[in-house]
């Protein structure tokens, strides 16, 4: 009996051990998407705008156009991030008065880039104008 015991107890282990393998890979999503958002620029004439669909995870704004855009930005210890330049149009603040300033459907954001998390169907329009 006894030399029947460890085999049978082998197969036992090496067949629980791919069970949870087979059950671990097929249920685990890697960071599934939260839905997407549209992302569209106005660069004011001065190159053509673009428009983009970005999935949405768990990102704030400032992260998620980190990932699809070149920014610049300064960062305000406490206040988070202005943007200031997009794909290299770069604020104008001495000589124009031309800022970054993001709209999210259709209406101007009283939060910071930082602190605006997309929801699925949103649209955020960055448009470059004066302030």
């Amino acid at each position: 009996m006894k030399k029947y015991l460890t085999p049978i107890l082998i197969i036992l282990t090496v067949g629980i051990l791919a069970s949870g393998l087979y059950f671990y890979q097929n249920t685990m999503e890697p960071n599934p998407s939260l839905g997407s958002f549209t992302l569209s620029i106005d660069f004011a004439g001065l190159k053509s705008n673009e428009t983009k669909v970005i999935d949405i995870n768990e990102e704030n704004l400032f992260d998620l156009m980190l990932t699809h855009l070149n920014l610049t930005y300064e960062n305000y210890s406490g206040l988070g991030h202005l943007i200031t330049g997009i794909d290299g149009v770069i604020s104008n603040r001495n000589l124009s008065n031309y800022f970054w300033i993001f709209y999210v459907n259709g209406e101007r954001s009283n939060i910071g880039v930082d602190l605006f998390y997309p929801q699925d169907g949103d649209v955020v329009l960055w448009i470059y104008e004066t302030f």
